[in-house]
C-alpha cells in the first residue's frame, strides 16, 4: 500500500492523494489553492501536483470526499487526462460541487476576458465530469475490484462530507477528509465505523487550538448584531458559500426574535441554500423542525440578493442590515464589494467566523484589530482598490473543523497504527503530532510530493479467555464451542476479523485446536462471515445481521412450500417487489423478481406468498417479468379502494397481525374477459396483491400467522428528490444515464441516456418499476449523444483500428457510416452487431485501401516553376480534379511528415488553403523549407497559425524549472508581446545558469526565459 501527496499535506488547498493498494490506483479529491502561496514558493500556481500523475499512467477511480473547492476545485482539470475514469461521491456532494465549479468556470471566463488570465478549465470540463460522477450511499461498501472495497462514513463538516475506509488484502486505510465532532444547526456529527485499520489520513486544520464554547459563541455573535445594527450601522459577515454561510443563517433564524435588521444573502450562498433543500435527510433533526414546512434558510427576515442592482442599493441606501456573503476569506465574490462599501464607516462591522488562509485578505484583517485598539487607520487592499479600515472587526469560533481534542478523540476511535497529518500548517501539524506522541502513538508529517509506503499490521487478538480464566484462579475450558458461544465470546468486537487460530486461543487457551474451530466456523454461518479478501479471517457478524438471519430461517420454516409461488418481497433497499420462487433453501429462495437480475435471496427479504404461479415461461426471466409487471398494475389500481389510508391507520393503531385474505371484496370486480373460473381466481390474486403491497409499504413485517402492521403512509408520487434519488439508483452505470430532467408539477422524469434506443430495449422492465416506485411519470428522451456515438465505434473497432475520417450521422435512419481500412467480412458482421447492441443504432462500414505515403509531386511547368494548386493538372490516386488531394488523404500524408517536427493540430482554410499549427510559430518557421515541397506534392497552400498555444509554452517551462532545486517565488508568466517567459525565483540566479534554462526552453518553443 502506497501513499503520494500531490497537494493539502502541509498546506490547507490542493487537497489531492494518490493512493495505491488492492491493485488499483485511486486519487482521492482533487483540490485548489484558495490563494497564493508566496512563502512556500507556489505563488499563483492553484493545482496539485498533477504532473506525478502523468508518470503514474492510467488511474483506475476518483473518489471525492466532499464538495469544498480545496478539495474538488482540480477535479475538472484531472478529467482532461482522464475523460473516462469513474468518480464517486455522495449524491449531496455531487449537487453541491456542481454549483460551485459551474460558478468557477463563469469567474475564470470573467478574468479571461477582463485580464488574459487562463482558465484552469472550461465547461466542456466540466460537464464531462459530472458524466462520469456517480453516486455513493454512507455505509454501503463500493468495490473498486477484486480485492478493493471503499466504504463512506458521515464526517460532518457540511452535508454530504464523508471519511472514506478503502479494504484490501494489503491492509485498511481510513481516508478522514474533513472532520467535525462539535454539535453544530446544519451538520451531524462524524461517525468513524468500529473497524482495525492500518493508516489513517488526518487533517489537522485546527490543531494546537481548543474551541470555544459554541452556544457562548453565538450569543457573542448575536449581541455584537444587536448593537451595530441598532446603532445605525451595518454588519457583512463573509462566509464560505458551502456550510458556513448555512450555520450562520441558522443561528440568526433561530434568534431572529431579538434581531429586527433584515438580513440578506448573496453571492454564491443562495444557490448553495437551494440544494440544501434536497438533502434534508442528511441534516439535523433539530434544524429541520424548526422549519418544519417551510424554507429552510429564507423565512422569517433572511432574504436572498437576486440581482446586482439589488446588491448595489443594499450598498447605497445606508438603512442598517446584515449581509451574509461569499468569499469566506474575502478573496474575492460579493464579500469585496460589501467590505469595500462598508469598512470605511466606524459605525459599521465585518464579522470574520472561520478559518483565514495566511495570505488571504481575510487573514490580514484579522490581524488589523492590534492596529485598531491603538489608533491607527490601517490600510486593506483588494486588488487595485485600497480602502482605509475604520470599522469594527470581531473574529467568533464558529468552525465546521475538528479542534485538537477532538482530532486526537478520533485517532482513539479509529485506532490506527500510523497517522498521516495533513491539511494544516506546521504548527497545527506539529502539536497533534507531539500529543500522539505523548499516547505512545506514530504520527508522520508528509510534505508535498512525498510518496509514503504502509506495510498491514498483524492482527493482535483480544485477550485470551484462558488469560482471564487464569486470573481467575480457573481452567479454561476444553469442550467444544458452539458457534453461537464463540459469538457471544467475542461479540464486543461486533464487526471486527479474527481468525480461527485467535478464536482457538480465545476458547481453549492454545492455538493446537484451530482445526475443530474452523469446522465449528463452517458448519454454522450465521454468527461468522469468512472473509472474501483474507481466507483465514472471520467477521464477527452484527447482532442486527444474526437478528435477520435468524428471522430468514424462521420464515422459510414457517412457509415450506414457497417453489412455484408468487411471493412479495423486499429487495436490497427495502422496496417492495413481486417474485416467483423456483427454489427453496432453509435460510433463503432463488427466483424472479421484478427490476432486478438477482436470482437468489435471504430467507429475510421473504414478506407473504400470494398463490401459484400460473403463468408458465420461467425459462424466459423477461417473460416472468413482464407478468409479475402486468400484475402489479393490475394491484395499483385497486389498491386504494381495498386499503384506503384512513383503514390501515386503524389497522396501526390496533397493532394486531393482519390475514390479508380478510379485505379480499365479496363482490367481483370487473377484470379482463374470460372463463368464469379464471377470472375468478385472478380476482383475488391480485386483491391479495394490493392488500399486501399496501402494508408492505407501510412496513409491515410478516410472522407466522399474518402481516404485523407498523404505520400507515399517506399515498402519493414520491418527493422530487427521492424520485430523483430512485432513479440513480435503478440504473447501473452502464445504462450510461447522462441526466435526469424533473417537471415537478407535471411529476415526470426526463431521463436522457447516451444511446436511447438501447436503454429503452435493455432497461424496458426498470423504467415500468422507476414508475411504479416513484409515482411519476417517466419519459426517455429519443435524441443520443452524437458524441458517444461517435466515440463508441473505438469501443467496438479490433485493436489497431480507427476511422480514417470523422464519420457521418443520419439521424433519420439512425445509421452512422464510417470508413475503414483492413478489415475482413467477418469482422464487419460482428463490429456492425457489437455496435447496435452497445446504441441501438446501424453502423454502416465503408471500406477502403488507402496508403498516402508514396505520392509523386506534380511534374514542373515548361518554364521551371513549380506546380501550384491554380495551375496543377489532375493526378490519379486520390486527387481531386483540381490537382489537390482529397482532404483526409492530405491530412493524414502531412501528419506523417510533420508530426515528427512538432505538428499539433491543422485545418483547411477556404477550399485550397491549410493551416498548420505548432507550439508557436516561431517553430513552424524551422521547417518553412519542408513545407514547399509537402505543399507540392499536395496541392494545397500551406500556411502556419500565427497564435502560440500558450498552455503548452507554459508546460514546456514548467518542465524544465522542476529540475532546478530552488524555490519559484512567482511565475512562470508568459508574454507574448516579447516571446518570453518570466519566472520569480527566491534567489538571484547566475547568468550563466538562466542561459542554459533559456536555451533549453527556446529550442522547445522559440520564446526565451527571463527571471524578475
Amino acid at each position: 500500500m502506497k501513499l503520494t501527496f500531490l497537494g493539502g499535506a502541509n498546506e490547507v488547498g490542493a487537497s489531492c492523494t494518490l493512493v495505491e493498494m488492492g491493485g488499483r490506483k485511486i486519487l482521492v479529491d482533487a483540490g485548489i489553492r484558495i490563494s497564493p502561496k508566496t512563502s512556500r514558493g507556489l505563488e499563483g500556481d492553484q493545482l496539485p501536483h498533477l504532473a506525478y500523475l502523468t508518470d503514474v499512467g492510467q488511474i483506475d477511480a476518483i473518489l471525492v470526499t466532499h464538495a469544498h473547492t480545496d478539495h474538488v476545485g482540480a477535479l475538472p482539470q484531472v478529467m482532461r487526462s482522464y475523460p473516462r475514469i469513474p468518480v464517486y461521491g455522495t449524491a449531496a456532494t455531487i449537487a453541491l460541487s456542481r454549483v460551485l465549479l459551474l460558478d468557477s468556470t463563469r469567474l475564470m471566463g470573467n478574468r479571461f476576458e477582463a485580464e488574459g488570465e487562463l482558465p484552469l478549465y472550461d465547461l466542456q470540463d466540466v460537464e464531462r465530469l459530472f458524466n462520469n460522477w456517480q453516486p455513493v450511499e454512507f455505509k454501503t461498501a463500493l468495490k473498486l475490484g477484486a480485492d478493493l472495497s471503499a466504504t463512506y462514513y458521515p464526517s460532518g463538516h457540511i452535508a454530504g462530507a464523508g471519511m472514506i475506509l478503502l479494504e484490501s488484502t494489503e491492509g485498511n486505510l481510513m481516508m478522514g477528509g474533513d472532520m467535525s465532532l462539535s454539535p453544530q444547526r446544519t451538520v451531524v456529527s462524524a461517525k468513524p465505523p468500529r473497524r482495525v485499520v492500518d493508516a489513517l489520513v488526518l487533517e489537522t486544520t485546527y490543531g494546537g487550538r481548543a474551541h470555544a464554547n459554541r452556544q457562548f459563541e453565538e450569543q457573542r455573535l448575536i449581541d455584537t448584531l444587536v448593537q451595530i445594527t441598532e446603532g445605525g450601522g451595518s454588519v457583512l459577515i463573509p462566509a464560505f458559500a458551502l456550510g458556513r454561510a448555512q450555520e450562520v443563517i441558522q443561528i440568526l433564524l433561530a434568534n431572529h426574535k431579538h434581531i429586527s435588521a433584515p438580513v440578506y444573502a448573496d453571492g454564491m450562498v443562495r444557490a448553495m441554500c437551494e440544494e440544501y433543500e434536497n438533502f434534508r435527510e442528511l441534516l439535523p433533526k433539530p434544524m429541520l423542525k424548526l422549519a418544519q414546512d417551510r424554507p429552510l434558510f429564507f423565512r422569517d427576515n433572511v432574504h436572498a440578493v437576486k440581482s446586482r442592482e439589488q446588491r448595489e442599493a443594499l450598498m447605497r441606501d445606508g438603512v442598517p442590515k446584515i449581509i451574509i456573503a461569499s468569499s469566506g476569506m474575502l478573496t474575492g465574490g460579493a464579500s469585496v464589494a460589501y467590505a469595500s462599501a462598508l469598512a470605511g464607516d466606524p459605525r459599521n462591522a465585518i464579522l470574520l467566523t472561520g478559518y483565514q488562509d495566511e495570505e488571504s485578505p481575510g487573514r490580514f484583517l484579522q490581524n488589523l484589530v492590534e492596529k485598531q485598539q491603538q489608533g491607527e487607520t490601517p490600510i486593506l487592499r483588494f486588488g487595485e482598490v485600497a480602502v482605509p479600515v475604520r470599522c469594527h472587526i470581531g473574529r467568533y469560533s464558529l468552525s465546521a473543523h475538528a479542534d485538537e481534542s477532538e482530532l486526537i478523540s478520533i485517532v482513539e476511535a479509529i485506532n490506527p497504527r500510523r497517522v498521516y497529518l495533513v491539511h494544516g500548517d506546521d504548527e497545527a501539524r506539529s502539536s497533534i503530532w507531539r500529543q500522539l506522541q505523548l499516547k505512545e502513538r506514530v504520527g508522520v508529517l508528509p510534505k508535498v510530493g512525498q510518496e509514503k509506503n504502509i506495510a498491514p499490521r498483524r492482527k493482535t487478538a483480544v485477550r485470551s479467555k484462558a488469560k482471564q480464566a487464569e486470573n481467575a484462579g480457573e481452567s479454561p475450558t476444553k469442550d467444544r464451542p458452539t458457534a453461537e458461544e464463540l459469538w457471544k465470546l467475542v461479540k464486543p468486537h461486533e464487526g471486527e476479523f479474527f481468525t480461527a487460530r485467535e478464536l482457538s486461543q480465545l476458547w481453549y487457551g492454545d492455538v493446537e485446536r484451530e482445526a475443530d474451530i474452523v469446522e465449528v466456523l463452517e458448519e454454522e454461518k450465521l454468527y461468522f462471515a469468512r472473509d472474501w479478501r483474507m481466507q483465514d479471517h472471520y467477521a464477527v457478524r452484527k447482532a442486527e445481521q444474526v437478528e435477520r438471519m435468524t428471522l430468514g430461517r424462521t420464515l422459510m420454516a414457517a412457509f415450506p412450500n414457497l417453489t412455484g409461488q408468487i411471493v412479495m418481497m423486499r429487495n436490497s433497499n427495502n422496496q417492495p417487489r413481486l417474485g416467483v420462487v423456483t427454489a427453496q433453501r432453509f435460510d433463503g429462495f432463488e427466483g424472479i423478481i421484478q427490476g432486478g437480475d438477482q436470482t437468489s435471496h435471504p430467507g429475510f427479504a421473504f414478506v407473504w406468498a400470494l398463490g401459484e404461479y400460473t403463468g408458465g415461461g420461467l425459462e424466459s426471466k423477461g417473460f416472468v417479468k413482464r407478468w409479475l409487471n402486468d400484475l402489479h398494475a393490475q394491484a395499483e389500481a385497486v389498491l386504494d379502494q381495498l386499503m384506503p389510508f384512513e383503514m390501515r391507520q386503524i389497522l396501526m393503531l390496533k397493532a394486531e397481525e393482519v390475514n390479508p385474505d380478510a379485505y379480499i371484496t365479496a363482490p367481483a370486480l370487473p377484470f379482463p374477459d374470460g372463463e368464469a373460473g379464471q377470472a375468478e381466481e385472478r380476482r383475488l390474486l391480485v386483491e391479495r396483491t394490493a392488500v399486501v403491497l399496501a402494508l408492505v409499504r407501510d412496513g409491515a413485517e410478516p410472522t407466522a400467522n399474518g402481516l404485523r402492521v407498523l404505520r400507515a403512509l399517506p399515498s402519493g408520487p414520491l418527493p422530487q428528490q427521492a424520485a430523483y434519488e430512485a432513479a440513480l439508483k435503478l440504473f447501473p452505470p452502464e445504462a450510461r444515464l447522462r441526466k435526469t430532467g424533473m417537471f415537478q408539477h407535471q411529476k415526470r422524469l426526463l431521463l436522457t441516456f447516451d444511446f436511447p434506443e438501447a436503454a429503452l430495449k435493455r432497461y424496458a422492465s426498470t423504467l415500468e418499476t422507476l414508475k411504479m416506485e416513484t409515482g411519476w411519470d417517466v419519459d426517455v428522451k429519443r435524441i443520443p449523444n452524437q458524441q458517444a456515438l461517435t466515440e463508441a465505434i473505438r469501443e467496438v473497432l479490433p485493436e489497431g483500428i480507427v476511422p480514417l475520417k470523422t464519420p457521418s450521422l443520419f439521424m433519420a435512419d439512425q445509421s452512422l457510416l464510417v470508413e475503414l481500412e483492413g478489415i475482413s467480412a467477418e469482422q464487419v458482421k460482428q463490429i456492425t452487431a457489437a455496435y447496435e447492441e452497445l446504441t441501438g443504432w446501424r453502423l454502416k462500414i465503408k471500406q477502403r485501401d488507402f496508403t498516402p505515403i508514396a505520392i509523386p509531386s506534380a511534374a514542373p511547368t515548361p518554364d521551371g516553376t513549380p506546380q501550384t494548386p491554380a495551375n496543377a493538372s489532375p493526378m490519379a490516386g486520390g486527387f481531386t480534379k483540381a490537382g489537390r488531394m482529397e482532404i483526409n488523404y492530405a491530412y493524414a500524408f502531412l501528419k506523417q511528415h510533420l508530426e515528427p517536427l512538432g505538428l499539433q493540430r491543422l485545418g483547411l482554410k477556404g477550399s485550397s488553403e491549410i493551416m498548420l499549427t505548432f507550439i508557436t510559430p516561431q517553430v513552424g518557421e524551422r521547417y518553412r523549407p519542408q513545407f514547399e515541397g509537402l505543399a507540392q506534392q499536395c496541392g494545397y497552400l500551406l500556411t502556419l497559425n500565427p497564435s502560440p498555444l500558450q498552455n503548452l509554452i507554459l508546460d514546456e517551462a514548467k518542465v524544465i524549472l522542476r529540475a532546478l532545486d530552488v524555490p519559484i517565488v512567482k511565475g512562470p508568466g508568459i508574454h507574448i508581446d516579447r516571446l518570453e517567459v518570466s519566472v520569480r525565483f527566491n534567489i538571484i540566479m547566475p547568468d550563466e545558469q538562466m542561459a542554459a534554462l533559456s536555451d533549453a526552453l527556446e529550442a522547445k518553443t522559440g520564446y526565451r526565459m527571463v527571471q524578475r
